[in-house]
């Protein structure tokens, strides 16, 4: 229900338009999103709200995953997993500035501590409408006033750590507290985790831990009801890791989209990555992560026993190994640090809406354990993998559709699958593929840039079919689909 018009003073804007009108002392929480560009500005009095000004008096500040917006009032605007979603300029905030706006995305710098537990990103408005906002960092460095106007933006990297606490230690003569000027503070190397083998259940008996390369321990953590997990893996670590989650216990962990059931997880499950610079960083761990590590080298096992010393690889093969598992299964992003997997199904096994590419193809894997095992399945890519990118691609490409003929969606076929499935869309993809440059070049065939374009579809449409035995494109060999 929308809000009286006097009462309106503040709207947010998403990417341009307008989608919250806000009502002093409201509280709003939205999911933070790639992509996305967001802004709060005063009520616009015309049509025109891309010019709508921006609303004054703000303190922006960082909690956990999330980014906090305050407004005098009360008004507070939470941007979801900002921290998360919005790193390498994917999405941002625009606050209003004495000079124009400043703009916050998930690497920008942060500060001061706060009072309620938070840390504060930036803040611009009347002095004393900050000194409330910034709950009790109006006396950190890095604040500015001028004219009854202050803007806060956090000091340099070198500067020392600022909280309330230390302030009051200062004020006693405990100097000893503070941080030495010419020192940078650490920065903590912290990796979120997320594990897909099927949606992972409450319960579960699921374990992560953080590996470096002589296989010491990093840091270890519970993998929470929802398969996420978090690993601060010490201050400015930097280099190769290798994450694994293993199961500790016989409790079902995941719902498995194949069989429509709960699961054990019955193989350990790794990822190798390199950590470029001290930060936060995303780290995708299922079957196909664990491919990789195979084709390294390093040995599968269960309930922990798997290989975790990687002394002999050098960052530039791990790259390579993700790369080729993921140019194997037509994937075009980071196999490890990309967009996370979403799983087809729900833990109740409703159909997932935000399922997405990677997903798709996870549940296919899960399709393809059918009558077999999760390690025999590995096994089995693990060797078509050693023949040439072109055959391995061909062969890993049959698994999936295999695969995905036994995933069974019933009626909760997606939009896409209808599209895909009209008569003359084959024909008209075929006809983009002459036009496309990635199959003019040397060593691009026909077939090859069709396998490109189409691997993910096909493993949308077998997929998405309640009886996929009786879909004839699902059951054909890989040469009769082209």
């Amino acid at each position: 229900m929308s809000q009286p018009t006097n009462s309106i003073q503040r709207v947010l804007q998403v990417s341009g338009k307008q989608v919250a009108e806000l009502a002093p002392g409201e509280k709003l929480k939205l999911a933070a999103k790639q992509g996305q560009h967001y802004r709060v500005t005063r009520t616009p009095q015309t049509a025109d709200v891309a010019n709508a000004p921006d609303a004054q008096d703000v303190a922006a500040s960082r909690h956990g995953q999330d980014l906090r917006l305050d407004y005098p009032d009360g008004t507070q605007v939470v941007l979801q997993d900002f921290y998360l979603e919005c790193r390498k300029e994917q999405c941002g905030v625009e606050l209003p500035g004495s000079a124009g706006s400043y703009r916050v995305t998930g690497d920008s710098p942060v500060g001061a501590g706060t009072s309620d537990g938070g840390q504060l990103v930036y803040a611009f408005g009347e002095t004393t409408s900050l000194a409330v906002l910034t709950h009790g960092a109006e006396q950190a460095p890095g604040f500015t006033h001028q004219g009854g106007v202050s803007t806060y933006v956090p000091p340099n990297e070198g500067a020392p750590l600022w909280t309330p606490f230390n302030v009051a230690m200062g004020a006693l003569g405990i100097a000893a507290l503070a941080h030495h000027e010419d020192k940078a503070a650490p920065v903590p190397t912290v990796i979120h985790g997320s594990v897909v083998a099927g949606p992972v259940l409450p319960g579960n008996g699921l374990t992560a831990v953080a590996y470096k390369a002589d296989g010491s321990v990093l840091a270890t953590g519970a993998v929470n009801a929802d398969g996420t997990f978090t690993l601060n893996v010490g201050n400015d670590y930097v280099g190769a890791v290798l994450v694994k989650v293993s199961d500790t216990n016989a409790n079902p962990d995941y719902f498995d989209e194949a069989t429509g059931a709960p699961k054990d997880l019955t193989t350990d499950l790794r990822a190798l990555t390199v950590i470029p610079a001290a930060g936060t960083y995303n780290v995708s761990v299922n079957v196909l992560t664990e491919l990789a590590a195979r084709d390294l080298g390093l040995s599968g096992g269960d309930t922990g026993s798997s290989s975790v010393s990687f002394n002999s690889l050098s960052e530039t093969q791990i790259a390579q190994a993700n790369q080729k598992v993921a140019a194997a299964v037509g994937l075009t992003q980071d196999l490890v640090l990309g967009t996370a997997p979403q799983a087809v199904v729900t833990t109740s096994g409703a159909s997932n809406a935000q399922a997405n590419d990677y997903g798709r193809l996870l549940a296919a894997l899960s399709g393809a354990e059918v009558g077999s095992t999760t390690s025999a399945v590995l096994d089995d890519l693990s060797t078509k993998l050693q023949n040439s990118q072109t055959q391995a691609a061909g062969q890993v490409l049959e698994t999936l559709l295999e695969g995905a003929a036994n995933v069974n969606l019933g009626h909760h076929q997606s939009e896409v699958h209808r599209h895909h499935d009209r008569p003359g869309r084959a024909r008209q993809s075929r006809r983009s593929c002459r036009n496309d440059r990635r199959c003019t070049g040397a060593g691009h065939g026909h077939s090859a840039c069709q396998r490109h374009h189409h691997v993910v579809r096909r493993i949308r449409r077998c997929a998405g079919h309640g009886h996929p035995q009786r879909h004839r494109r699902c059951t054909r060999p890989l040469e009769h689909q082209l």
